[in-house]
């Protein structure tokens, strides 16, 4: 009786031993990146969370800050090993702007881990006046400020500075209503010295942008927001970084004129050229032909009206696919496009297509233009007539007594052939084969299914750690974390297909999963086409905000838990 009140206290003591352990063993610190700064930098607000065992995702509550702006949040995770001790570390990265001079107070701040809340000590922060205002300078220019429907319009972001630069960011891009954007790739180039308001500058080009107004009015091409580290001194060590706005531009986009338009003008806008070729002018009736028409210019390519030529009676029309190339050439847009198409003709003889023509309204003059080929002559000749094989009559043959084969004619008694196969020993041998192969069989699959054991667990438990995760996600709308919840959705869906299939959920991609789905032919479901949908939200939410609306980040959670449910029952 002793012995066993003995043993059962131990395994009290054991069970209790990591718990404890655990609430120990978290640490829970916030930092800032500099404690004097100006009233024009931007100050890192850092959540450090260190644990000797994975707390999960900590949730932070950072408290309304009367004193700053908060402008963006990061996170990141590692672990380290000393003498195989791991210590798990998660950071959360505030970036604050001040909003006066002064001592500033950081107030504390919670810190969800595990089912625990633990609070930092507050920060105090003095903040001075400016003085890179006039050191870093983000320049927005246009080369035109008035424009017609259509018409190109080269925007150019540039940095002048008078610091020493160590890096820059996008930090906010905002949405340019009635345009077409194409981001122009820049090459490394080397800074130019520039004068601007009376200093030198060191002037740097951030990005270039090819517009093309779609609609007429006053328009107003926002400014972006750019992060920049830079060093106040050429040997400084200490870095900080600066929150700068480019400035607005307005443009006025003019109509096209009504005066002289021609009636078949579809908007195209721009300076253009056109031919068409066929693979061949010879043809027969009932086979197929092949047209191409390629338009070649300058102007917004990729959305210029489609090229029909007029087609004669008689054929039979099927529009194929389309092409387009366009790239910044000489500060101009424009490239070319081409589309195919795939003549029928139903009847013998001559033919004649076109003439073509293609009307635009060319900027340069403000004029109505038209680009024209000349119209393509066929010969069309009578189908071919398969000739039906020449009939021949069945052949008769005579039958002949000759024709009877008797299996036995003499009369003389059967004899025994030979032993029966019941007594051969190969008979046994191959009887007693299934059995055995069976018991090995039974043995590998034993042994296959011990070694598979931590594999299969995890497949099997893939959908219930994915609806944790999607829990975690509901907490951090509820608190308006949209970025952080986005974070758990994308998790959960990437981490459930990599239970499944025992690979690690960093490498996985949605290209990847839909490559896996392939055997399973579910790479063209509704549900990975959902997944993918809702992958892209959380991806980029830039492009997608969910800005303080939870019904939104709690839709997503309910539609990839619906997703997930539903491949589930398949894989």
């Amino acid at each position: 009786m002793k012995s066993t009140l003995a043993a059962v206290m131990i395994l009290l003591t054991i069970s209790v031993i990591p718990v404890v352990g655990q609430d120990e063993d978290v640490s829970v610190e916030a930092t800032v990146s500099h404690r004097q700064i100006s009233e024009e930098d931007i100050l890192q607000l850092i959540i450090s969370v260190s644990a000797t065992f994975d707390p999960g995702e900590p949730i932070v509550v950072l408290p309304p800050l009367r004193d700053f702006e908060k402008l963006g949040e990061q996170t990141s995770r590692q672990f380290s090993q000393i003498n195989r001790e791991i210590t798990y570390i998660h950071r959360h990265i505030f970036n604050l702007r001040p909003q006066r001079k002064g001592t500033l107070t950081i107030p504390a701040i919670e810190v969800e881990v595990g089912d625990r809340t633990r609070k930092t000590e507050p920060i105090q922060v003095t903040v001075s006046e400016g003085r890179s205002g006039d050191e870093i300078v983000v320049l927005q220019q246009a080369n035109k400020t008035s424009v017609f429907v259509g018409e190109q319009i080269l925007v150019t972001t540039e940095l002048l500075f008078r610091l020493r630069i160590i890096s820059y960011d996008i930090a906010e891009q905002p949405d340019q209503e009635g345009f077409v954007t194409f981001e122009v790739p820049l090459k490394r180039a080397p800074m130019d010295e520039v004068e601007y308001r009376g200093k030198p500058y060191y002037r740097f080009i951030l990005r270039r942008q090819v517009m093309f107004p779609v609609s007429p009015g006053a328009k107003e091409l926002k400014a972006p927001r750019f992060q920049i580290t830079f060093r106040e001194s050429a040997y400084g060590l200490g870095t900080k970084i600066a929150d700068r706005s480019a400035n607005n531009l307005r443009i006025e986009v003019k109509s096209f004129p009504t005066e002289g338009q021609p009636p078949g003008f579809k908007g195209a806008s721009g300076i253009y050229s056109i031919r068409w070729w066929m693979n061949s002018t010879e043809g027969r009736a009932n086979e197929p032909l092949t047209l191409n028409v390629q338009l070649t210019g300058l102007g917004d390519i990729e959305r210029a009206p489609e090229v029909r030529p007029p087609f004669p009676e008689g054929f039979d029309v099927i529009s194929a696919r389309s092409r387009h190339e366009a790239s910044l050439r000489n500060n101009n847009w424009g490239g070319s496009k081409s589309w195919e198409y795939i003549l029928i003709p139903s009847r013998s003889g001559e033919a004649s297509i076109g003439p073509l023509q293609y009307t635009f309204f060319n900027p340069e003059t403000q004029s109505y233009e038209t680009a024209g080929a000349e119209a393509i002559e066929l010969v069309i000749e009578a189908p071919l007539r398969a000739e039906a094989p020449p009939v021949t009559a069945p052949s008769v043959t005579e039958s002949t007594e000759w024709d009877i084969r008797y299996i036995k004619s003499s009369g003389s008694p059967l004899v025994d052939q030979g032993r029966s196969f019941l007594r051969e020993w190969i008979f046994w041998v191959l009887i007693c084969i299934p059995p055995v192969a069976n018991v090995l069989l039974l043995i590998g699959a034993r042994l296959f299914r011990n070694r598979r054991t931590e594999t299969s667990m995890r497949r099997r438990r893939a959908l219930a750690r994915a609806h944790r995760r999607f829990q975690r996600a509901e907490k951090f709308a509820g608190i308006g974390k949209q970025d952080r919840g986005c974070e758990e959705i994308k998790q959960a869906i990437l981490q459930y297909f990599a239970h499944k299939w025992g690979k690690e959920a960093g490498s996985l991609s949605i290209f990847d999963v839909k490559a896996e789905l392939v055997r399973f032919e579910l790479h063209e479901s509704k549900q990975l086409e959902e997944l993918g949908w809702i992958l892209d939200v959380c991806d980029a939410p830039r492009y997608s905000p969910l800005k303080g609306k939870e019904s939104n980040l709690t839709d997503l959670i309910r539609r990839a838990e619906k997703a997930l449910a539903d491949l589930d029952d398949v894989l």
